[in-house]
């Protein structure tokens, strides 16, 4: 056991804080794209609307939801009690994993690659974990399941997404006047999208093919939708994604403060805000990049697409 607030390991307090924010940075001018980056390139929203509108449901998601994630990422992936006794490597641990994480996510990005904070954080969380406590020191069962929605989370999205374009436009865009059919199943659309995205939050194209209707009003009725849902998800990513830079974060503040590994600890809001704001700051400087291959370069996008 460590003594409280230990001056010889203040060192590593602070630069785990650089390094948090540093990689809160790369999450927003990296993952953000994944909620916006469809309205910015169907046109719905300029890439400055975009940044404020996610700026805002970032740091209300990663305030109001982002503890639950965090305790996750702290206690979760690895044996937090096999360190007991050797808290230090758990402080120094904690900073590796921010520092592999921070660097590897700001290559991506500048190298325009949409990729997963979560995935990243995991990993190098894992890794000195290995080093650290040999095989017992990671928690297989739940790094299993974290593992599994990696396959999972992306067939589902695509079939999901198949699925609801080919009924748009059967009963939308190949009717004779879709702008009326669209107004009319229009409400159907919103209540299925607020109840989706409230669920998911607080509950723990061919060239060759023309599947668009170059009428260009009925495409337009989709246009809130689309900002409504970015924004959900934007609020759920603030809430999900701040964990990756404030988990470890997290056991670096605890452990220091407390001198022990605690199972149980209250994690400080403004700490929370702190990772919001990086996120931000990221989205703002830096997301543009990934916002533009999300968003243009895989496929053309409209509202209803």
């Amino acid at each position: 056991m460590l003594e409280p607030q230990d001056s010889e390991y203040l060192w590593i307090v602070i630069v785990g804080f650089i390094l948090a924010f540093v990689l809160a940075f790369g999450i927003g001018a990296n993952d953000v794209a994944n909620s916006f980056g469809t309205s910015v390139g169907s046109k719905v929203l300029t890439l400055k609307q975009a940044c404020f509108i996610a700026s805002i449901f970032e740091v209300a998601g990663a305030v109001l939801i982002g503890a639950r994630v965090s305790d996750t990422v702290r206690k979760g992936i690895i044996d937090i009690n096999s360190f007991n006794g050797t808290e230090e490597y758990a402080m120094v641990g904690s900073l590796s994993a921010l520092t592999g994480t921070s660097v590897w996510l700001l290559v991506a990005t500048f190298f325009n690659l949409p990729v997963s904070g979560t995935h990243s954080v995991v990993g190098a969380t894992m890794g000195f974990a290995l080093v650290a406590q040999s095989l017992h020191g990671v928690q297989w069962k739940t790094f299993g399941k974290i593992a599994g929605s990696w396959v999972v989370s992306p067939l589902l999205s695509g079939l999901i997404s198949s699925l609801l374009f080919m009924l748009v436009r059967r009963i939308i865009l190949r009717k004779p006047e879709p702008f009326e059919a669209g107004l009319k199943f229009l409400p159907l659309f919103y209540a299925f999208t607020i109840t989706v995205n409230f669920f998911s939050v607080f509950y723990k194209g061919s060239h060759t093919r023309c599947l668009i209707t170059d009428e260009p009003k009925t495409g337009r009725l989709f246009a809130f939708l689309q900002i409504l849902t970015a924004s959900f998800g934007a609020f759920a990513h603030g809430g999900n994604d701040v964990s990756n830079c404030i988990g470890p974060l997290i056991s670096l503040w605890t452990i220091y403060w407390t001198g022990e590994i605690a199972q149980k600890v209250a994690i400080p809001v403004w700490i929370l805000l702190y990772g919001g704001v990086g996120i931000s700051i990221g989205l703002w400087v830096w997301g543009r990049r990934v916002i533009k291959t999300v968003g243009e370069d895989l496929t053309p996008i409209t509202p209803s697409r």
